[in-house]
């Protein structure tokens, strides 16, 4: 879709271990985003990303909130 020009992608930022940088989330969404995606683990670096905080602040901006929990399930408790 970014291709086409139908839909821009930001990246939100991680540090130099792969964590989340949760004021990039909350900047990003302040600027008005259409959709927030977050893995809820990485299978790669083995980081679990704080999903719960991510949603919250998605839906503080009602921003829908998209997370690929396909890594973590069966492996940590996922509560939806």
């Amino acid at each position: 879709m970014a291709k086409k020009g139908l839909a821009e992608i930001i990246n939100l930022r991680v540090d130099s271990k792969g964590r989340l940088d949760l004021d990039n989330v909350e900047k990003a969404c302040a600027s008005g985003l259409s959709l927030v995606s977050v893995m809820a683990a990485n299978n790669e670096i083995g980081n679990i990303y704080p999903i719960q905080e991510v949603g919250k602040i998605a839906q503080n901006y009602n921003i829908p909130f998209l997370c690929d929990a396909s890594q973590a399930v069966g492996k940590i408790p996922i509560n939806f």
